[in-house]
């Protein structure tokens, strides 16, 4: 199929969508557009909103591995970055989340599942 409307739209718009599809073009009303715009909104909105520690991705694969016992240069390595780097990424997100020791991390990592042992 090549023409999608709502059953609440206008005949114009049945008449725009009969034409594009004549055309041999596809057609999305508008109201169906706003509805699957407004939803992804809606939805990265809300996951942003149920991310209560405030860490980047990079700040929980660093969490991550040091729960897992990784020190700072390993850490570079495994993720081709320098260790400085690593280090402000540690900085960071143990300011983020308020704890001062490696130990504080990975207990923090296993108890809000992270990390799974």
């Amino acid at each position: 199929m090549d023409g999608y409307l709502l059953k609440t739209d206008r005949r114009a718009e049945l008449l725009n969508a009969l034409r594009s599809v004549a055309d041999r073009k596809r057609y999305i009303s508008p109201s169906i557009f706003d509805r699957v715009v407004n939803g992804f909104v809606s939805q990265r909105a809300q996951t942003k909103r149920t991310d209560p520690d405030g860490l980047s991705e990079r700040e929980r694969e660093v969490m991550k591995l040091i729960a897992q016992g990784f020190r700072t240069r390993e850490i570079a390595v495994q993720l081709s970055v320098s260790h400085k780097t690593v280090e402000k990424h540690r900085t960071n997100l143990m300011r983020k989340l308020g704890l001062r020791t490696a130990a504080a991390v990975a207990a923090y990592a296993i108890s809000n599942g992270y990390l799974r042992l």
